[in-house]
């Protein structure tokens, strides 16, 4: 695990912003959820978490889906939320569908 170094995690909440941020170099990681969603409010802490814990292999956001297009969202393959995306240099690696506590957001990020 990494040590904590202090971390910005970005809230986008524009289609935009959501495709710039993927879109750029290096590993980006972004949990999407909606402030609706039990499931996402409880996944949360552990995803920040997981922000500042694992800081150092690229940068991170939080994105809430309520904000951003259907067709965004159909783009991205998004059937379920809360759901973690990873793309590394603008194509995607992984992700990680559903509820996840803290350990396994740190295998999915381990195994990037």
């Amino acid at each position: 695990m990494v040590k904590s170094c202090g971390v910005r995690v970005r809230f986008i909440r524009t289609d935009s912003k959501l495709k710039s941020f993927l879109g750029l170099a290096g590993l980006n990681i972004a949990q999407l959820y909606s402030p609706e969603c039990a499931y996402c409010i409880e996944e949360a802490p552990h995803y920040v978490r997981a922000t500042f814990e694992y800081c150092s292999i690229g940068n991170f956001a939080r994105v809430d889906v309520s904000e951003l297009d259907d067709a965004t969202l159909e783009d991205l393959k998004v059937e379920n939320i809360p759901l973690i995306l990873a793309f590394r240099d603008g194509n995607e690696i992984g992700r990680k569908d559903g509820y996840a506590d803290f350990e396994e957001i740190a295998e999915f990020l381990e195994a990037l």
